[in-house]
């Protein structure tokens, strides 16, 4: 191969060890370097033997080796660099070099490596958060590096349960975890504000009584705003179908419609339980807080980043930034609720009915019939955990609470599997605002409704039982990681590359270091590839075959292609 491997006096030898262990660290922050020196182990130890600074000679080709590694797998990483790749090839090419480099440095500078690679990813989505296409290919390889570190982790524990974690699945795998989230907020982020709620919500220019207050709804307006929310929803399945398929570019699209469906779900409950009168539809409805309902994954508390940003403050900033310039009118006491048009409104704002509860179960089938059909969430329905297999349940609660008999919210037991979602103080409000109609000419009774209060009351929930519940649409996105299986799925069946460094990789390292030579202008072969070629070569299995071990197949043999 050209500049990496022609055997001239221009080609590096190749001395590196098996192991691939070699520096790439600050050298005036750590312990004094080994006894073999990058120089030795990428085979340049006759470029530095005379130098009389040889620590800073050596600390110049590790950071130019991880130049190199950064270059080739992050910043050239939506480059095709030859023609004619298959895209499962493509898609993956950076979580697969990234791996591939942290395992062949080793523990002391694949740590430093690692973590540099992951920052630069999070200054990449922050910079491109309105681009759904490089946030899709960033939340993907994510994932893969992640099973990738966790293949590691699989192949040392071959001698037992008790074996050691590796040492970059230990170090990796939760900030990996929580990039993967931060990524996915981004997106859905981006879809909500800028493919729904222009879809759903009232311009700025007709915001006011007229546009909020909440008229007679006929059959015809039912049906009509339920085709709305619908349309709302193909819109934002439309724009995530333009993704593609690559990688687990599908999982992701399932998740960020389902989290969607979520808000969805959580704003039409907002203009439900919310009375609409003149005075709050001056000054904006009711103010909203945040949601009780588990989360199947929680970032941690947000720290702030080595370089002292918080990736959660720069996403809330993001989105107020957005809010402010979108010509949509918005809750004046909850800026993450935009305001609905009364056309969107199957039922009449504030009134609770039996025949309320009704248009709520109708709409919660007409909804849940397209997110299976043509929203093709059946595709991931079996891989979601239990808490994550139910759509729009606050509808559906509220729906089943104005239609039981009320009697029986008096036995814990019933209450809490009808109304899961709706807790006691929401509960109370509504059975306060509960109107009979021709479907249920009978209020709640007495002592139902004062024994509710009373257990409220107990339960410190008083304050809130009598203003509507607290809301905000915008809460943390609920996200349900891929497993390792499959995050790996692809590499096992052999349909994606694993870690091996081919002649593939060769072809497209050689030809990166193409694109900066020139011999005419007397520009030779970059010194950094040659160093990331070599560490390359002798650090990983140049086979075909897939490295990922599973604990099942330990007793295969490893064969070459």
């Amino acid at each position: 191969m050209e500049g990496l491997s022609a055997d001239t006096s221009g080609r590096l030898p190749r001395s590196a060890t098996a192991d691939g262990r070699v520096g790439t660290g600050v050298a005036a922050s750590r312990p004094p370097r080994p006894s073999r020196s990058m120089g030795t182990q990428t085979g340049l130890a006759d470029f530095t033997r005379t130098e009389p600074q040889l620590d800073d000679v050596s600390t110049l080709q590790d950071e130019l080796l991880m130049a190199a590694a950064m270059e080739f797998a992050l910043y050239s990483a939506q480059r095709p660099l030859l023609p004619g790749r298959v895209p499962s090839r493509l898609i993956h090419a950076p979580a697969r070099r990234v791996a591939r480099t942290l395992v062949t440095l080793g523990r002391q500078d694949g740590l430093p490596f690692g973590h540099l690679a992951l920052r630069q990813v999070s200054a990449t989505v922050i910079a491109g958060r309105s681009d759904t296409q490089l946030l899709a290919f960033w939340w993907s390889n994510a994932v893969h590096l992640r099973g990738f570190m966790q293949s590691l982790n699989l192949a040392m524990t071959q001698g037992g349960d008790a074996a050691p974690k590796h040492w970059a699945t230990e170090a990796l795998v939760p900030r990996l975890l929580q990039q993967e989230k931060f990524v996915f907020d981004e997106l859905v982020s981006f879809v909500w504000t800028h493919t729904f709620v222009p879809a759903v919500a009232a311009s700025r220019a007709r915001a006011g009584p007229a546009a909020v207050r909440a008229g007679v709804v006929k059959r015809a307006g039912q049906e009509a705003a339920l085709r709305q929310w619908i349309a709302a929803l193909e819109a934002v399945a439309g724009q995530l179908r333009g993704l593609g398929s690559a990688g687990h570019i599908t999982t992701l699209r399932h998740q960020v419609l389902l989290e969607v469906m979520k808000r969805m779900d959580t704003l039409i409950f907002h203009f439900l339980v919310t009375p609409s009168t003149d005075a709050n539809s001056e000054a904006g409805s009711s103010s909203l807080g945040g949601d009780n309902r588990s989360q199947a994954y929680t970032t941690p508390s947000p720290q702030p980043d080595r370089d002292g940003v918080s990736p959660t403050a720069s996403q809330n900033s993001h989105s107020q930034q957005q809010q402010s310039s979108s010509g949509f009118a918005y809750d004046p006491l909850n800026p993450n609720m935009p305001m609905l048009d009364d056309s969107m409104l199957f039922f009449t704002r504030g009134v609770l009915m039996f025949g309320t509860g009704m248009n709520l179960k109708m709409a919660c089938t007409r909804f849940q019939q397209w997110a299976f059909g043509e929203g093709g969430m059946r595709e991931i329905w079996a891989n979601l955990p239990a808490q994550g297999q139910t759509l729009f349940p606050l509808l559906r609660s509220a729906a089943d609470l104005l239609m039981m008999p009320k009697d029986l919210l008096l036995e814990e037991g019933i209450r809490a599997d009808i109304c899961d979602s709706l807790p006691l103080s929401t509960l109370v409000y509504m059975l306060d605002r509960f109107q009979p109609d021709d479907f249920s000419r009978e209020g709640i009774p007495f002592d139902v409704l004062t024994e509710l209060r009373e257990q409220a009351a107990a339960a410190g929930l008083a304050a809130e039982s009598s203003r509507p519940p607290q809301l905000l649409v915008e809460g943390q996105a609920t996200y349900y990681s891929p497993t390792d299986d499959m995050a790996m799925e692809k590499v096992e069946i052999g349909e994606e590359p694993g870690l091996e460094y081919g002649a593939e990789s060769e072809e497209e390292l050689d030809a990166l270091s193409g694109l900066c030579t020139d011999s005419a202008a007397g520009l030779a072969p970059p010194l950094r590839f040659k160093l990331l070629h070599n560490l390359w070569d002798a650090g990983v299995p140049r086979s075909r075959r897939i490295t990922i071990v599973r604990p099942h197949s330990a007793d295969e043999s490893d064969g070459t292609a």
